[in-house]
């Protein structure tokens, strides 16, 4: 897992315990920082299982073209045909 995951993790239940405590003593200000540090630590851990999934994506990708390079070339080669059609239609 990424550390931007497990930080994320850490923040959110860090800002829901600030949030609940700024609740239960009716500091308004504590508890919007909660939700505050709750809703960064959220980002944080989408931010680190996007950067698992990409990984993960890039480690297929590299055995996929060790595998079977022919294949790969095809796939650069159609998308790469694919990427000019549509820059050329676009101007």
């Amino acid at each position: 897992m990424d550390e931007n995951g497990i930080e994320g993790a850490v923040k959110t239940g860090a800002g829901r315990i600030q949030g609940a405590a700024g609740a239960l003593t009716g500091d308004t200000r504590l508890e919007a920082r909660g939700k505050l540090n709750e809703a960064a630590g959220s980002a944080q851990q989408f931010y680190g299982r996007a950067v698992d999934q990409v990984k993960s994506a890039a480690g297929n990708a590299g055995d996929l073209i060790s595998d079977q390079p022919l294949a790969a070339v095809a796939v650069a080669t159609v998308a790469g045909l694919a990427l000019g059609l549509l820059i050329g239609t676009a101007l």
